[in-house]
């Protein structure tokens, strides 16, 4: 309920910076949620895979295998996880200037 003037404008266009600055945050919460989830379950392979191979008596060969799965899994979470990839699949996009 203003007079629509200078300070009136200045208001509102700072609300609206204020909201939009708000809703890019609440995104950016979500991403990162997404990637921590997303992240879990192979670290958790991995770790395991790991875990296993230290607590068992094996030989070298067997160890060697252990570490080269480990080394592909890895591999394949970082080509799955570029971040124009991460974007596609989470559906963010640049976003224009209002």
């Amino acid at each position: 309920m203003g007079t629509g003037d200078e300070f009136d404008r200045l208001a509102e266009s700072l609300n609206s910076m204020l909201e939009r600055i708000e809703a890019l945050l609440h995104g950016l919460k979500d991403v990162s949620d997404n990637i921590a989830h997303d992240l879990k379950t192979p670290l958790t392979r991995l770790r395991n895979r790991v875990e296993t191979a230290l607590r068992e008596k094996n030989d070298a060969p067997a160890y060697r295998a252990a570490l080269e799965a480990t080394i592909e899994e890895s591999d394949r979470l970082i080509q799955n996880r570029s971040p124009s990839q991460l974007q596609k699949r989470i559906g963010i996009r640049r976003m224009q200037p209002t």
